[in-house]
């Protein structure tokens, strides 16, 4: 539970309003509550807390207590002005105390789950309000935040969803009811349902920024994003300081293609919440899509810092260590994650290019084979690894892992023009040339991203060398350097090119 729904928890429930309400129901009328009225220390005690002085009602609920110990009612409220104070473990107790001397009466057993859920012990809370409803079914705000720690607490999607359409069932009206089932569902994909719940809970009342925001999300997953914006505009008119409505707006413009107001969008989340990792994280993924890589490697160390023992921010900064060039950073990243996990296929592969980047093909080709024996199906592993063998001039084994890497090629991979990749690089390893060259060249016509491009220009560069068009090769080997002046492979077929035409030249 955030510290926002602690807070928002606790005023909902410890109003002196309901505090009051508790007080004069028929349960605590039929205990006598008009002659513990009587009480002087009890008296003074409640005008205290109508004025707000809780540490002052405290010692007065304490006297009283001194003066009839099996006054549940005394307990109670003592409990209840413990919460005011922020003494949580001490309500418990408090009300642990009221429901000893009379188990029967709900109102102990709900405030006792409220603050057992404040406190992280969601079964215990649970439990609790079991009894609530056992005691009184008609409970609407027992089913309500039963379905609530079901589903924020619990995980138990489930068990949340019987809750709280039971509590819908009483009370057809319950915002918060139709907020946490709108929850429910857009954890289990049922968009349209969950915006039905979230346009419910505005309605009938809960005009909280929460149900702007998820109504949000919801529409940014099936594509709505101008209806997104208007939603998250709505909310951020209620309160502009809640980072997680920038956070959503940002992501919601980048769907948009609108990169520049998404990263206004992270800068505002983060002025607003600078500890929070996910944001950094977001705003360094965006700035690496800009090839901003310097910017991106900034945000995600600091999204490190925040939070050291997340491997996927630290992977994604050895990934953009990669593309900006930087193999040894790239490679300390992944080291320190396989020292973690030493059987992070995705880590293996990722520090095996790093590798193969600065040439140590055997390092590279070690890596790539450790990742295929713990991702045996991963078509990628297969296809680096004939990717070394290509470069190294191990035609035959090339060819191996290329075929195995079209077995394993999926429908994504199909979608994604990885399969014309493979396609392409094994055509070369089997000699069909003109067909590999053909595949080559419409990969390269359809990436946007040029530095993507580096080993497809050199591959097609072998393809015409191969064919004797030396021009073509000279053409594609160039344009490799052009892209990584450190392909050295790439430096030696130009030479090796240029060698040959010297002794040409030398003959005639």
């Amino acid at each position: 539970m955030s510290e926002e729904e602690r807070k928002k928890l606790t005023s909902q429930q410890y109003s002196k309003k309901q505090l009051r309400q508790i007080l004069e129901s028929k349960e605590f009328l039929k205990k006598g509550l008009k002659l513990t009225e009587k009480n002087e220390h009890y008296q003074k005690g409640m005008e205290l807390v109508d004025n707000l002085q809780y540490e002052n009602a405290l010692a007065q609920f304490t006297k009283a207590i001194e003066s009839s110990p099996e006054n549940e009612i005394y307990h109670f409220v003592f409990g209840e002005i413990l919460v005011k104070c922020g003494k949580l473990e001490s309500s418990v107790e408090s009300y642990t105390k009221s429901i000893k001397l009379n188990p029967q009466i709900a109102e102990f057993y709900y405030s006792r789950a409220l603050i057992y859920s404040l406190l992280g012990n969601a079964e215990s809370a649970v439990l609790d309000l079991s009894k609530v409803i056992e005691l009184k079914p008609e409970n609407v705000e027992a089913w309500s935040l039963r379905g609530n720690i079901h589903l924020r607490q619990l995980k138990d999607l489930q068990s949340a969803s019987k809750d709280l359409l039971m509590a819908i069932d009483l009370d057809p009206k319950h915002p918060q009811a139709w907020s946490d089932l709108g929850a429910v569902y857009q954890k289990q994909q049922m968009i349209e349902e969950s915006l039905d719940c979230f346009e419910k809970a505005i309605t009938y009342g809960s005009n909280e920024v929460a149900n702007y925001l998820n109504k949000a999300k919801s529409l940014n997953h099936i594509g709505e994003f101008e209806k997104a914006l208007q939603s998250l505009e709505k909310g951020l008119n209620l309160d502009p300081l809640y980072s997680e409505l920038w956070f959503e707006k940002g992501n919601c413009l980048l769907f948009m293609e609108r990169i520049d107001g998404a990263i206004e969008c992270f800068d505002k989340a983060i002025e607003i919440e600078p500890k929070n990792s996910i944001y950094y994280a977001s705003r360094a993924s965006t700035y690496s899509s800009l090839k901003d890589f310097q910017q991106s490697i900034k945000d995600y160390t600091k999204a490190i810092e925040l939070k050291p023992k997340d491997i996927s921010i630290r992977f994604e900064r050895g990934v953009v260590h990669l593309s900006a060039k930087n193999p040894e950073k790239a490679i300390e990243d992944f080291n320190a994650l396989l020292k973690l996990d030493p059987t992070d296929s995705n880590a293996l592969n990722m520090r095996g290019c790093a590798y193969d980047t600065l040439n140590l093909f055997e390092k590279s080709l070690e890596d790539f084979q450790s990742a295929t024996k713990f991702e045996p199906e991963n078509s990628l592993y297969y296809y680096n690894t004939g990717e070394v063998y290509l470069k190294t001039e191990k035609w035959e084994l090339a060819k191996e892992q290329f075929n195995l890497a079209k077995v394993f090629l999926t429908e994504e991979d199909h979608d994604f023009n990885f399969a014309k990749v493979v396609n392409a690089a094994y055509n070369l390893t089997i000699k069909k040339n003109e067909r590999a060259i053909k595949l080559f060249g419409s990969i390269i016509k359809e990436e946007e991203d040029e530095d993507e491009l580096v080993e497809t220009y050199f591959f097609r560069g072998r393809a015409y060398e191969i064919l004797k068009n030396i021009e073509k090769a000279k053409t594609d080997f160039e344009k490799v350097l052009q892209l990584n002046p450190n392909f050295i492979l790439a430096k030696e077929r130009l030479l090796k090119l240029s060698n040959e035409k010297d002794e040409k030249n030398e003959k005639k």
